[in-house]
């Protein structure tokens, strides 16, 4: 497996719903599953791995912790709760309002 450079973006090639990890030698359970976009195939899953069973379905990527990788967070709710009461004034974040300020055209009042 290769290191992308940084700013380089490697080939996606999988989706995975990822549910823990392994980091040097040590095992752990995220709190709530993550969608990745990753730049791997999966690899076959050896059985009692972290707990996870091959039968079930599991599978593990293995990728070097500096590939870039793509996190989806997918959210569920009517239309009107996640894009019209979010972008109400008051409910935006610090930031799209810094970005509304940075980007707004100057008036020249002569």
């Amino acid at each position: 497996m290769t290191i992308s450079e940084p700013g380089e973006i490697s080939p996606l090639r999988s989706i995975g719903i990822i549910y823990g990890y392994a980091y040097e030698g040590h095992c752990y359970r995220l709190p709530k599953p993550r969608i990745m976009v990753l730049p791997v195939e999966p690899c076959e899953l050896v059985m009692g791995d972290c707990g996870y069973d091959p039968e079930l379905g599991y599978a593990v990527w293995r990728i070097d912790k500096l590939e870039r990788v793509v996190a989806l967070d997918v959210r569920t709710d009517s239309l009107k709760t996640l894009l019209l009461d979010e972008n109400m004034p008051g409910n935006r974040s610090p930031l799209a309002y810094a970005q509304a300020m940075n980007l707004a055209p100057h008036r020249n009042r002569e």
